[in-house]
């Protein structure tokens, strides 16, 4: 019996991320100052963790993508979570109330902690 073992990554090219920008909020309808201070990017394919508990948020798309957002209630990617899809430009500045499911019933009691994105 032969070992195949799988071709590695050639390091000397570089692959592209996709990054959102997000600013989130304390509060579910994007009042007061951001959470994270400003707008931050986020890549794709990478857990980030949050200053703090957030409620809402507002995004901006790269291009005419779509992705995946998964807002987990624990550092780390952990725990209960809900998943918002952003289409292209359509949702860019808009206020989605990140901790609700089904965007109506309050679902991560303690707000967001940590973020998944997936272009």
């Amino acid at each position: 019996m032969a070992l195949v073992l799988p071709s590695l990554a050639n390091p000397t090219q570089l692959e592209k991320r996709d990054v959102m920008q997000l600013w989130v909020y304390q509060d579910g309808g994007c009042g007061g100052n951001a959470a994270n201070g400003a707008a931050t990017y986020y890549q794709a394919g990478i857990c980030s963790n949050f200053p703090t508990n957030v409620y809402g948020a507002k995004w901006r798309t790269p291009g005419s993508k779509s992705c995946k957002l998964k807002f987990w209630a624990d550092n780390d990617c952990h725990g209960r979570a809900t998943v918002w899809t952003a289409e292209g430009f359509e949702n860019n500045g808009q206020c989605h109330g990140i901790s609700n499911g089904n965007g109506v019933q309050l679902y991560l009691t303690n707000g967001a902690r940590s973020i998944q994105i997936v272009c």
